[in-house]
């Protein structure tokens, strides 16, 4: 069902006799935009080395994936080996699965399309004593997340000879005082 903004419900009972209840309910309301579908990609991998299989993640990044990732795992023959997966968008589940064919040694591939709640992000940019942070502000579903940029921490830590650490604890960004509050 989607995420939706309820006006009214309802309720009816047929009357046809049966062990299972015989009934309707209808919502009426308002709903949000569709959920997109993405598509996850997933290959068990027991016979490449942690050197080889290391620089897949990086390639299907590259190459447009949502996310990639690689759990170890324990097959069959008590053989140690990972699990590989990629999620993507539908229409680069091709490009994915000839990337993974192509960089690694397996043979096969499943697939499992997904619906996906997906916050909307944004990035400002904070000045902090250290430096520019972008902040991640992502938002959706009646919340706001935000998240200073790791990357930017780790750059003005660099820059300024401080820990991240010192960085992140510089930044007192408040999103209801910075943005207003919805």
């Amino acid at each position: 069902m989607p995420v939706m903004e309820y006006e009214d419900c309802g309720i009816g009972f047929g009357k046809k006799s049966s062990k299972t209840a015989n009934m309707l309910r209808a919502y009426i309301g308002e709903a949000e935009e569709a959920m997109p579908t993405v598509t996850e990609i997933r290959t068990d991998i027991d016979d490449m080395t942690p050197e080889d299989l290391g620089g897949i993640i990086d390639l299907l990044m590259a190459s447009g994936a949502l996310d990639a990732s690689i759990c170890p795992v324990i097959m069959k023959k008590s053989r140690p080996g990972y699990i590989l997966s990629c999620i993507c968008r539908d229409e680069d589940t091709d490009d994915m699965a000839m990337i993974i064919l192509a960089h690694t040694s397996s043979v096969g591939l499943r697939f499992h399309r997904c619906q996906r709640y997906e916050m909307k992000p944004s990035f400002i940019k904070y000045r902090t004593d250290f430096g520019d942070v972008r902040i991640k502000i992502s938002e959706g579903y009646g919340l706001r997340k935000w998240k200073p940029e790791h990357d930017d921490m780790t750059k003005a830590a660099i820059t300024n000879g401080v820990t991240v650490d010192e960085v992140r604890k510089n930044i007192h960004f408040d999103p209801d005082e910075e943005l207003g509050d919805d």
